[in-house]
């Protein structure tokens, strides 16, 4: 995990400037910060889009106070919405790469 030791108090207790605070429900305390600090910077290491897009949807889960969750990627030549990984009726993790969805104008 990352080492916080470089990362200024006042970050790990409220978001910076200009990033809307998510309430009680979400962050309840520095530790929830923390984690999603951890998480945000395990995100920024990641090279694997399906690596990257599996840590996101931990990180909306985990660290954001969402029960689900579901990551999709927009294929822009094919005007399609691809699935990469969302959370299952029992609120696991799953692979969802067989949902595609197909952009249409209406």
């Amino acid at each position: 995990m990352a080492d916080l030791s470089e990362v200024p108090e006042n970050l790990l207790k409220s978001p910076p400037a200009g990033i809307p605070a998510l309430g009680d429900f979400a962050m309840e305390s520095e530790g929830r910060y923390r984690h999603l600090f951890e998480l945000l910077s395990e995100i920024s290491k990641s090279h694997d889009i399906l690596d990257l897009t599996r840590l996101v949807r931990h990180a909306v889960v985990s660290g954001c106070g969402f029960d689900r969750a579901g990551i999709f990627l927009y294929d822009a030549p094919a005007r399609m919405m691809r699935g990469t990984w969302g959370t299952d009726t029992l609120g696991r993790e799953e692979d969802i790469r067989k949902q595609d969805f197909a952009i249409t104008d209406t």
